[in-house]
């Protein structure tokens, strides 16, 4: 679960190019990725109202060995409303960073997916600035996107640990996606491959996908 459908056409054009580069899917059949709702209704008021209680159906719903059929987690942006979201989820349901929610990375660990211990290296993989989707975007792409539409930031992008954070004018995020969506190439989104691949890896999925058309067991 994520915060928006913003973030679902990343991920899956992420996916599209990947596919196309390696014949292996990180979306499909074994893998989803779904808004918490759409414009108003997402967000981290999405998360919050929705999350919980598709967290209760999704334990309730188990197989002959009492093992539950589903895993769902939540996706956050890491900001002042993704950090608060983060917040509320452990404190009134108890859930944990690193196995039922992730904040978004710049990088991300993949030497394990044991809960305690990933929580650990996921908060040490902070960056200093906000992280949104938009920031996964490669530094070049946004160059040239800031060339296309120079009122494309409403601020100045300060630099900070080699990379950026885009504060976007009115308007501008829409924009931005358009212009990924005509000319993003594989390398362009490659730290969005990167953040489904470690999901997946968290998840206790094969992280470099599976053969597009074939089941899991396949």
């Amino acid at each position: 679960m994520v915060e928006g459908n913003s973030d679902v056409r990343y991920f899956e054009l992420a996916n599209k190019l990947y596919l196309a580069a390696n014949g292996k899917s990180l979306l499909g059949v074994d893998f989803g990725c779904f808004a918490s709702g759409t414009g108003d209704d997402g967000g981290v008021d999405g998360i919050i109202r929705e999350y919980a209680a598709l967290r209760q159906i999704v334990d309730s719903d188990r197989d002959a060995n009492l093992s539950t059929l589903f895993r769902v987690v939540a996706l956050l942006d890491d900001d002042l409303a993704g950090r608060a979201c983060a917040k509320s989820l452990s404190m009134t349901w108890r859930y944990c960073h690193g196995r039922d929610f992730f904040l978004m990375r710049r990088t991300w660990p993949m030497s394990t997916n044991e809960p305690g211990v990933l929580g650990k290296h996921l908060e040490q993989e902070r960056f200093p600035l906000f992280t949104e989707i938009e920031d996964l975007v490669s530094e070049s792409f946004l160059d040239s996107f800031a060339c296309e539409r120079p009122d494309a930031f409403s601020r100045a992008r300060r630099l900070e640990s080699g990379a950026r954070h885009s504060n976007f004018g009115e308007q501008m995020k829409g924009a931005l996606w358009i212009f990924v969506k005509q000319n993003a190439m594989l390398a362009d989104l490659i730290q969005i491959v990167d953040c489904l691949r470690a999901v997946r890896f968290y998840v206790g999925l094969p992280p470099d996908g599976i053969p597009h058309g074939k089941s899991p067991g396949g």
